[in-house]
């Protein structure tokens, strides 16, 4: 089986990622652990600076969001989800059991363009 794929091409996007401008995009990070910051950090370096980080730990959001200037949201997600709006991108990077059942909240409250940090 052979598979028709443009390497230049890809190869083209993949370094030219860095002239790409982010600075109005929005994110939403779901969980507020070790990989969530991990996204923090990649968002901030991408000059993404409206973001919300939604978790039901409010001391860790409260102390993530203050490292990185993000806005902090605390909570019950079922809640919570309706309160926010939508983004132009939402990270769900929470414990691998509550994976599906955050995917479809964030599904269900608008969001589209959702990254799952793992597999489901």
């Amino acid at each position: 089986m052979s598979h028709n794929l443009d390497f230049e091409k890809s190869y083209e996007t993949l370094t030219s990622i860095n002239s790409l401008d982010f600075k109005n995009k929005t994110a939403l990070i779901l969980g507020s652990g070790w990989m969530a910051r991990q996204y923090a950090i990649a968002l901030k370096e991408m000059g993404i600076s409206n973001v919300t980080v939604f978790s039901r730990n409010k001391e860790r959001v409260t102390a993530l969001c203050n490292e990185f200037g993000f806005k902090p949201f605390f909570g019950e997600l079922e809640e919570g989800l309706s309160n926010i709006s939508n983004k132009d991108l939402t990270i769900v990077s929470t414990s691998i059991g509550s994976l599906m059942h955050i995917t479809k909240l964030a599904i269900k409250n608008g969001q589209q363009n959702i990254l799952v940090e793992k597999p489901g």
